[in-house]
């Protein structure tokens, strides 16, 4: 099944994986950074706490406690990266991931829509990558 999601996706030349590891660590960094200043320092703490105060958010999530914060809405990019399309994260995060979706909804010149959004879910648990 892994190598059937990663057939289509072209790898990463040099520039886009620091492109992408970059984003990725400024998100983390961000997050991290406001559940360890929400618990105090403690981070299990403010992990429940995050959970609590809806900026760390379970998409698709089955619990109950926690449906009310599953407010993740991802969608494919035009490379097959996932990309979060309504989420909590610093702007420049948001920006980036806004960016990579305004990309591919010029590239098959159609508005990112509930259609689009249900697509790339079914397409992941098919073994493809919706496009």
């Amino acid at each position: 099944m892994v190598i059937d999601l990663l057939k289509d996706q072209r790898p990463f030349v040099n520039p886009d994986l620091e492109i992408e590891s970059e984003a990725t660590r400024r998100e983390v960094k961000s997050l991290v950074d406001r559940i360890l200043e929400t618990g105090e320092g403690a981070a299990a703490v403010g992990t429940v706490m995050a959970f609590e105060q809806g900026f760390l958010p379970v998409p698709f999530t089955n619990s109950r406690r926690y449906a009310e914060f599953a407010d993740v809405i991802t969608v494919r990019d035009a490379e097959g990266g996932v990309r979060f399309v309504d989420f909590g994260l610093d702007e420049a995060s948001k920006e980036y991931h806004r960016e990579k979706v305004r990309e591919r909804e010029r590239l098959e010149q159609r508005k990112v829509d509930y259609e689009l959004l249900a697509q790339s879910i079914l397409s992941s648990s098919q073994g493809t990558l919706a496009r």
